[in-house]
């Protein structure tokens, strides 16, 4: 019997302003790639706890309030890195703070979906699926 739930390594945000843009970060050094914020999940976190973390390490925004989204797969030709891997996506409900850049060489921007999903952007195709993702969540309700 295989096992159903896949390993989760990793976690990524969405934050929204009032204007519906999108919470960005660079990569470090690189103004011209960006991506959600969030990171790999350390041992003995819960991807729960990750995201709040990797928020706050690569933004300076509290996370009063996650929920999950989306979990998908990021195969290595996307990465980059030649490692694959499972993402859970949460949508940040609840934030405090102003949106900084507290990692050297990072910056936090506001931008759109557009721009996430680009050819050239790291993530791009996990982008649109999370995209896709909140287009139904949104036509639920």
């Amino acid at each position: 019997m295989t096992n159903s739930n896949p390993e989760i390594t990793a976690v990524c945000a969405v934050i929204n302003n009032r204007g519906g843009e999108v919470l960005a970060v660079t990569r470090p050094f690189r103004d011209d790639l960006l991506g959600l914020p969030g990171g790999h999940i350390d041992p003995g976190e819960t991807p729960e706890e990750a995201i709040v973390r990797e928020i706050y390490e690569e933004t300076g925004l509290r996370a009063h309030s996650v929920s999950q989204i989306y979990l998908g797969f990021v195969p290595a030709r996307e990465k980059g890195s030649g490692e694959s891997h499972w993402v859970q996506c949460f949508q940040v409900d609840s934030w405090g703070g102003t949106p900084a850049s507290p990692e050297v060489g990072t910056k936090s921007m506001w931008t759109t979906w557009d721009v996430l999903c680009s050819k050239g952007q790291p993530y791009a195709l996990y982008n649109y699926a999370v995209k896709m993702q909140l287009k139904e969540l949104d036509a639920a309700e």
